[in-house]
């Protein structure tokens, strides 16, 4: 049932980024940037979670399991460069 799981995460990486959009309405200097870095990376995520879900039918479970696996450690990883400050300040 990857495809199931893969879709929940494609649904919430599209809710937080709407979330992060309506953060403009009141904007902070010091989070804006942060946010909008953070924005773009769930956006691109998300291209490449729907890129899995399109391709995952020419591909094993196995297959999927590993990419998907290893994009979401990816993103985390560059999530966690691009915002220590902003997480941990």
């Amino acid at each position: 049932r990857w495809r199931y799981f893969y879709l929940i995460v494609l649904f919430l990486l599209l809710v937080d980024t709407c979330w992060g959009f309506s953060t403009h309405l009141h904007p902070h200097d010091q989070t804006t940037p942060v946010l909008q870095g953070w924005m773009i990376l769930n956006l691109v995520f998300a291209a490449i979670v729907a890129l899995l879900i399109w391709l995952g039918g020419s591909l094993t479970e196995a297959q999927i399991a590993i990419l998907g696996a290893v994009a979401m450690f990816v993103r985390t990883v560059i999530d966690y460069v691009l915002s220590w400050d902003f997480y941990f300040s």
